[in-house]
């Protein structure tokens, strides 16, 4: 058997960590998926995805994503129920930061014409 779903998406709030009841820290973030084809009012719809990670390595990531944050994540598709509806999520094994949102970041730099230098731990 091969459970394997990648995608990407932007984020639609910055990643958090918290804890479970065995005390174990874990990763949780949501991202949204635009579908290739228009609805019939000639908008775009969008998938969500609610994604989890208790990898140590990806933990690191709730301190450089943002809302907005263009990723790839690659993991298994997990279904569980929680007050009687199953839902589907994806416990997430990579995330590659494919572009950052637009920031303040710049704003604070010293001259008006400097790079922002993001320097990520992974």
């Amino acid at each position: 058997m091969y459970n394997n779903f990648t995608f990407c998406g932007r984020l639609t709030k910055a990643p958090e960590i918290r804890k479970t009841n065995t005390n174990k820290d874990i990763l949780l973030f949501s991202v949204a998926v635009q579908n290739n084809y228009n609805d019939s009012d000639g908008t775009r719809s969008a998938e969500f995805f609610d994604c989890i990670s208790s990898k140590q390595g990806l933990l690191n990531y709730s301190k450089y994503l943002t809302k907005g944050d263009y990723i790839l994540v690659s993991g298994e598709l997990h279904t569980y129920t929680k007050n009687n509806v199953t839902r589907i999520s994806v416990r997430a094994d990579t995330i590659d930061l494919l572009h950052k949102a637009s920031n303040n970041a710049q704003k604070e730099s010293t001259k008006p014409n400097d790079e922002v230098q993001f320097s990520l731990p992974f």
